[in-house]
């Protein structure tokens, strides 16, 4: 279900290289090449363990981050969840953001019962897309 590079649209390879190797603005310049284009919301990258993420256009900046990263945010902290959890947990994503900790989470361990909480809109919106494409 993730895009490959190449299928991906022009301005949103450039977002994600220029969050890899951009002088300035590796935040600023991805988020509003985000904010300029517009998505149907058939974008998606993958997490770390394959799960299918939604693009939030609005926040591009983060994906960027994930994408260029291996699918993951915070490569030590999403080790650390993997080795703490078990089979049958549960697991709280408070401030779920992208919601790449809990799809993450939930498609490498076993019957992980898995509650985000993300209260912005468009954020929550992108989460319930992943969730359903996978």
């Amino acid at each position: 279900m993730e895009d490959s590079p190449r299928s991906m649209p022009v301005a949103v390879r450039l977002a994600f290289w220029w969050a890899a190797h951009g002088i300035r603005g590796r935040s600023a310049v991805p988020r509003a090449i985000g904010r300029w284009q517009s998505s149907d919301g058939s974008l998606f990258i993958g997490t770390r363990h394959g799960a299918s993420l939604s693009v939030d256009y609005d926040n591009l900046d983060t994906y960027a981050s994930i994408y260029n990263n291996g699918g993951s945010w915070d490569a030590n902290v999403m080790t650390c969840c993997g080795k703490i959890l078990r089979d049958g947990d549960v697991f709280y994503d408070i401030g779920s953001n992208t919601g790449v900790f809990a799809l993450d989470m939930a498609k490498s361990i076993s019957n992980l019962t898995v509650f985000a909480f993300e209260p912005q809109p468009s954020l929550a919106k992108h989460i319930q897309r992943s969730i359903e494409a996978n």
